[in-house]
């Protein structure tokens, strides 16, 4: 039974395309080595997250920590939310906009995630470090229902979700959030979804302009 799991998790790996089977290796695999490190040496544990993590009140110190944040999971589940949701929806995404559109879409999200983060708690002089693939993970998630918006998606045991649906379900949480003061993370995660709009529907194109205009007018012609 074990050599089975193992066959159907390889044959599953080796058929996801290329990028998203190495961003899922990359992730995963940091994941591992940064247990690995904590167990060896906690002192060595504390300077390896110290160079990787975002902090932003010295972000402007180790600029690299805006891409590199993404490498850091302290939670399991943490982990593997992020995991699962890149091996769910990235395969479709990088299938139809193709590899070199979806690296840039993946580095739009962390990148304008980070910079949002560190534009609203810089200026406080915030030492709290930041991490995690989270925006990344909902950038594709809103990417996903722009892109197949009718597509059903479901949730363990609950009901059926439009994928047009999910971005509002979303939004909602992370307001929750950011009201309730819960996670210093949520700028990270509007800017991944903010970009991967962005991205896609490219709001600064006059033909996008056009569609929201003519929209804006039969709003107005039905009132």
């Amino acid at each position: 039974m074990r050599g089975g799991l193992i066959t159907s998790v390889r044959r599953w790996y080796q058929g996801l395309p290329p990028a998203t089977a190495a961003i899922l290796a990359g992730l995963a695999g940091s994941y591992l080595v940064l247990v690995a490190i904590r167990i060896a040496s906690i002192e060595t544990f504390d300077m390896v997250i110290g160079w990787l993590t975002l902090v932003p009140g010295s972000a402007w110190q180790r600029p690299w920590t805006i891409l590199t944040m993404i490498l850091v999971h302290f939670d399991p589940f943490h982990a593997l939310f992020n995991l699962l949701s890149i091996a769910s929806m990235g395969p479709w995404i990088e299938r139809t906009i193709g590899r070199q559109r979806y690296l840039q879409l993946l580095l739009a999200c962390v990148v304008t995630g980070s910079i949002l983060t560190v534009g609203i708690y810089w200026p406080t002089g915030s030492m709290r470090p930041v991490f995690g693939a989270t925006g990344a993970a909902l950038g594709l998630m809103t990417a996903f229902s722009l892109l197949f918006p009718e597509a059903e998606l479901r949730f363990w045991f609950a009901a059926p979700l439009k994928a047009k649906n999910l971005v509002w379900l979303i939004v909602g949480m992370e307001t929750i959030f950011l009201l309730g003061g819960m996670s210093i993370d949520v700028p990270v995660h509007f800017g991944g979804m903010v970009a991967a709009w962005a991205f896609l529907r490219k709001p600064w194109k006059p033909a996008y302009i056009r569609r929201i205009a003519l929209k804006l007018r039969r709003l107005r012609g039905n009132r």
